[in-house]
């Protein structure tokens, strides 16, 4: 009897013990944590971290039932899920919680059937995630920002892996520019240089070994889009290194300039038309003029004849230079 009393006592200081030190974790937990009831949702007791986060005291706490936390809008739904736990289950989840200022908290919580005060309890473990949340959102809005540019670039923006042979990324104006399904690059790159114009193919194979070589490469060259349309295009590309100088990736842009060129191109040739009319013009005006000293010099020798014969010189001289060199004027 004696030995089954020790074994009894034992038995309790080791509930006791283990009691006190799971209280002392609950209490010492550098995470919110609470008990509530299954059936009343009402709090049962919260540590200090949840009174640190949240901002409601202790006396607070205890006022409130698990719902308060949430949106009004939400309290009715999350009351039935709730109240339709299975027993044992446990669960995980996000949400948001309303603090005592009114702003708002991104929580995950952890929740699972336990002992209270010798009752059937809930024991959450409630991790403020806000800052994660706010960081993925940011990064959402950029991911957005970065889609909403290129969508609205005409120019064709594209990543490789570092041989060529896998694309990345490739910008929604490649089938405008190409004429071609985006997918069908994306299986198979090679299409790029089977589009490229013959006689500049050549050309564009040595931008690819140039690219290689010295870590960029820039060119003009002609396409045949997939409806036989021609189009000009400016390739520029270069090898995008990592922190340890290894080449990462390739980058690109392609830029349909074919109305620049068309633009070029018409600027060149009235350039060379009107510096042809121009070298016309000046030729005309030397025979102009070396038919009007021509006529001069003969209006000059019938003045010299006329003067000869005492006859009165039937054209006025503008001037004289020399008695025998004279501009007549009629």
């Amino acid at each position: 009897m004696r030995l089954r009393a020790g074994r009894l006592r034992a038995v309790r200081w080791q509930g006791r013990d283990r009691a006190i030190r799971v209280h002392d974790l609950f209490e010492g937990h550098p995470q919110p944590m609470w008990y509530y009831d299954p059936q009343t949702l009402a709090f049962l007791q919260v540590n200090d971290a949840a009174v640190r986060l949240y901002g409601y005291s202790q006396a607070e706490f205890l006022q409130m039932q698990v719902p308060d936390l949430r949106h009004p809008a939400e309290r009715a739904d999350l009351v039935e899920r709730l109240r339709q736990r299975a027993p044992g289950a446990s669960v995980v989840h996000c949400t948001r919680h309303r603090c005592k200022t009114g702003g708002w908290l991104d929580i995950q919580i952890s929740a699972k059937e336990a002992r209270y005060g010798g009752r059937t309890a809930i024991l959450v473990l409630a991790v403020d995630i806000s800052a994660q949340v706010a960081a993925q959102q940011a990064l959402q809005r950029q991911e957005q920002q970065f889609r909403a540019l290129h969508a609205s670039l005409s120019e064709v923006l594209w990543l490789a892996t570092p041989d060529g042979r896998a694309l990345l990324y490739l910008s929604p104006a490649f089938e405008q520019v190409y004429g071609l399904a985006a997918e069908d690059f994306r299986r198979d790159p090679s299409l790029w240089l089977a589009h490229v114009h013959a006689d500049d193919r050549s050309a564009a194979h040595r931008s690819g070994q140039q690219l290689f070589s010295s870590g960029s490469a820039e060119m003009q060259y002609r396409i045949c889009r997939a409806d036989g349309e021609l189009r000009w295009i400016s390739d520029r590309r270069t090898l995008v290194r990592d922190e340890q100088g290894e080449v990462a990736m390739i980058a690109g842009i392609a830029e349909d300039i074919t109305a620049r060129r068309v633009d070029q191109d018409t600027l060149r040739r009235n350039s060379q038309e009107l510096a042809d009319r121009y070298a016309e013009l000046a030729r005309f005006n030397r025979a102009a003029v070396d038919r009007e000293m021509d006529m001069i010099a003969l209006k000059a020798q019938i003045n010299l004849l006329s003067q000869a014969q005492q006859l009165p010189p039937p054209y006025r001289l503008a001037f004289a230079a020399t008695p025998g060199d004279q501009v007549a004027v009629p």
